[in-house]
């Protein structure tokens, strides 16, 4: 079972090292808006994508991405890029129970 908790860089519970972290994004569709959430993601090269599941419908995009972040540090800046991605609305970490 999981929980969302909308969350800011700045407030994420510890997370132990190389855990898998799964983000919900929420945001407007547009052309190439997942390949940008890719690219945020992947900028450093120090974050194994493990899964990726996104749903458009020609106005809103939406959909979850899990990635092995090394720290909380890159855990913190993930969390900025997403948000910085043209037509993000929300970013929401999804958190086991």
């Amino acid at each position: 079972m999981y929980s969302i908790k909308q969350s800011s860089g700045n407030d994420l519970t510890r997370l132990p090292d190389n855990a898998p972290i799964t983000y919900h994004v929420a945001g407007f569709d547009r052309i190439q808006f997942v390949s940008d959430i890719i690219q945020a993601v992947t900028l450093d090269g120090s974050k194994p994508i493990l899964d990726l599941h996104f749903e458009c419908d020609g106005i809103r995009a939406g959909g979850r991405i899990t990635v092995r972040s090394a720290n909380q540090y890159q855990t913190s800046t993930l969390y900025e890029r997403l948000r910085s991605v043209q037509g993000v609305v929300k970013v929401e970490q999804v958190r086991p129970v």
